[in-house]
Parts: structure tokens; sequence; C-alpha cells
């Protein structure tokens, strides 16, 4: 005889022996975990140590804007940037290649600014706003220094 989902709620009993042997056949450091994609916002893990916590859960889900994904495994995360790593039980992976001298090609400028985009020249220093503001503090430091022979910049 086989036993439906609708048959497991009305034995408690069976729906308790499923509970333990999910227990018991969890693996070292496996969670329960559901991912959660709401239809209005980012997706999201939830992690949970036992299959209770996770039927708990699943059941605020229940009648919501959302979609669930319930895992049981060993949750891996991805580490902020720029290098991320996949990070393992067993290590951490890196999602990049990291380029080699010898496929690199030598800038012959030497620039250490950014790169224009489109035909790899450099770019060119940032305008100033206002550059009669700059003027005007150099001519004020100029009188300055004539008035009484200091060098320094007066207060903004």
């Amino acid at each position: 005889m086989s036993v439906t989902g609708m048959d497991m709620c009305r034995v408690p009993a069976l729906s308790t022996l499923v509970e333990q042997v999910l227990a018991a056949n969890k693996l070292t450091g496996q969670k329960f975990h559901v991912v959660v994609v709401p239809e209005d916002d980012m997706p999201r893990v939830e992690s949970f140590d036992d299959v209770s916590s996770l039927m708990a859960a699943l059941k605020r889900f229940l009648n919501t804007e959302n979609s669930v994904f319930p895992i049981l495994g060993t949750f891996m995360p991805v580490t902020e940037g720029p290098y991320r790593f996949l990070m393992t039980p067993f290590g951490a992976l890196p999602l990049f290649n990291m380029p080699t001298p010898e496929t690199m090609v030598a800038d012959a400028h030497g620039w250490m600014g950014g790169v224009s985009p489109g035909d790899g020249r450099p770019t060119p220093a940032p305008e100033l706003q206002e550059p009669d503001a700059v003027a005007d503090l150099m001519a004020a430091a100029e009188a300055t220094s004539e008035d009484d022979g200091s060098s320094v910049m007066p207060a903004m």
C-alpha cells in the first residue's frame, strides 16, 4: 500500500518517522535550507538545523507571494568581491581567473589611471569644475604671502 502526502497528514506517527529518518541520514555539516524567491524582492536562503524548523518556515510561506525550494545539503556561500570564492566544506575555490604576466600587454605610456572606453588609450585628466575658484585661491595666497611674507594658504 502506497502512502501519499495527504495520508501522511492523517498519520502523525508516519510523519514523525519520516522526520526521524531524515535526521538520522543527514550527513555531518548538512542542514535543511529553503531558497525563498519573493515576487518583488531578491532571493534569499534560510537555513535550519532540523526538519521541524524547516517545516515551520515553509508553513509561514503558505498563501504568500513567494516561490520556495527546500533543500537538504551543505550551503556553500560565495564571498564578497572583487575576487570571489566559492566556500566549500573542503576549502575555497576561486571564481575568477588570475592573469599571468605572460598574458598581459605592457603599457608603453606608464599610465596608471583608467582606460578610455573602446580604444585602450589613457583617459585625460578630469577637468576642473570651477577654474575661477582655483584662480581666486591662488591669487589670495599670493596676496597673503606678499603682505606678510608667509606662504600659508588662506582658510576657506
